[in-house]
Formats: structure tokens, sequence, C-alpha cells
């Protein structure tokens, strides 16, 4: 007879233990882990140069995205938090990077990732980037941050000089 609520008791007990399958747990501000690469093409359409920056990034509640109908404040258009993907824009001049303020922003807005928020997220994320079309300089270097919903700014992750091929 005793027998039994000790079996239940070491039950309770190893039930308790977290399980070996759950997904690792990351802190609830954005963290940029790794860049992942860049390819640069031409869009044929326009014939205009673009890129693809690919980047991993963590968040341990899983609030990074912006839906189409993230129009109030402080997601308004206008607003520092309209976009929560935020990009600078360096190419290499005589020698130093500077930094290039383009006719249109290169920010934009990453969307929703998961509908099961709180949940703690991994993802590999990849960007397209419209170039600077006129540019003599054919290096460049890219910066760049984002937000989560409650405005949790993340590290700021800077790529390698990028070479860009040039047509002659």
């Amino acid at each position: 007879m005793k027998r039994i609520p000790l079996l239940i008791l070491l039950a309770i007990i190893v039930l308790s233990f977290p399980s070996c399958d759950r997904p690792p747990a990351y802190s609830i501000i954005p963290e940029i882990v790794s860049y992942d690469g860049f390819e640069y093409y031409i869009d044929e359409r326009f014939n205009s140069p673009k890129g693809k920056l690919s980047f991993t990034f963590t968040d341990g509640d899983g609030d990074v995205g912006l839906s189409e109908s993230d129009t109030l404040p402080p997601f308004n258009r206008g607003s520092e938090h309209h976009y929560n993907f935020i990009l600078s824009y360096y190419e290499k001049q005589n020698g130093e990077f500077v930094l290039i303020e383009p006719p249109q922003t290169m920010n934009t807005r990453i969307p929703v990732l998961s509908n099961a928020v709180p949940e703690s997220i991994e993802v590999r994320f990849s960007i397209d980037l419209d170039l600077n079309p006129l540019s003599v300089y054919d290096t460049i270097k890219l910066e760049f941050f984002i937000y989560d919903r409650k405005l949790h700014k993340s590290n700021v992750m800077t790529t390698p000089e990028l070479i860009l091929p040039r047509n002659s």
C-alpha cells in the first residue's frame, strides 16, 4: 500500500522537471545574433542594383513584427517607430565610410512573425534593399537594428565591407 503513494510522488517529481525539448529562453529584448550574408543582384524589371541582406535574431516574447493595420501611435507614419527595421547605408569614399541619405528610406516594417505571442523565437530573416544606382563607389557597409512591439531596441549589427560589382 505504501508503494503506490511513493510511485505517485516519484512520478510528480519526474514530471515537474523541465523537458529537454523546450525551446531556449531568450531575452525579451530582441538580439541580432548573426549577420548571415549579402547577395548582390540586378532587378531586371527596372535594371537597378539590389541586395538581399540576411541575418538571424532572437526575441524572448516573440513580439517582433508589425501588421498593415498598425498605424496608430507609436507606429503611425512619420513617427520614429513606424518602421521596425532601421538601416544605415555607408559608401567608402576616398578610403572613409560616409553615411548616405538615400532619396527613399531603406527602413522597412518586418511583418508579424508569431501568432503565439508570447513565445521565444529565433528567426533567419532576409530583406531586399534598393542600392544606390548612381554611385561611382563600389564598397558599402550596412548598419541595422530592429524594434519589437514594446519598442525594445536590439543591438546594432554592422556588415563587413561589401564590394559590389559595377557594370562598365
